[in-house]
């Protein structure tokens, strides 16, 4: 893999500006060949601070209630902002898009994300839960500006 890479319970990344705040305004996800692509974008300058952390299993905890959530896939990743919501200050959306993304296989795909999943937007925390297709992933991490946002690859 080249890039960081989170594979094991007990790898992750973090990165992100520690006093960028940002407000989500879009996510993209992807199938390409050999890697699927998550693309989280937000308003602002910086990408906010964020931990990408992995897990064996694909059950997460719902932030703030603690209550279970569970995600298709064999293992999973847990991508969380610092600084960070899907509306503003206001409590107007600025992400309107689903909250549930089931992916569909895709023919010459690698397939590797089955699910991406909001598990908290609670005081200006913002958390995604990642299903993985298989038990372990290698991911390269990428901040991009204009617009701010942070790119994960994903390859089983």
């Amino acid at each position: 893999c080249g890039g960081r890479t989170v594979s094991g319970e007990a790898r992750g990344a973090s990165g992100g500006a520690p006093t960028a705040t940002g407000n989500m305004v879009a996510l993209r996800v992807a199938h390409q060949t050999g890697f699927d692509r998550l693309t989280f974008e937000f308003m602002g300058a910086g990408v906010p601070a964020f931990t990408i952390t992995s897990q064996a299993g694909t059950r997460f905890a719902q932030a703030a209630s603690g209550l279970p959530v569970d995600v298709r896939g064999k293992s999973g990743i847990k991508v969380v902002f610092h600084g960070a919501s899907e509306r503003d200050l206001s409590g107007n959306p600025t992400y309107t898009g689903n909250n549930d993304i089931i992916l569909a296989p895709a023919v010459g795909s690698a397939n590797a994300v089955a699910e991406l999943r909001q598990v908290g937007d609670f005081e200006r925390v913002l958390s995604w839960a990642v299903g993985l297709s298989s038990g372990t992933a290698c991911t390269r991490v990428l901040q991009l500006n204009s617009p701010s946002r942070l790119v994960i690859d994903v390859q089983p």
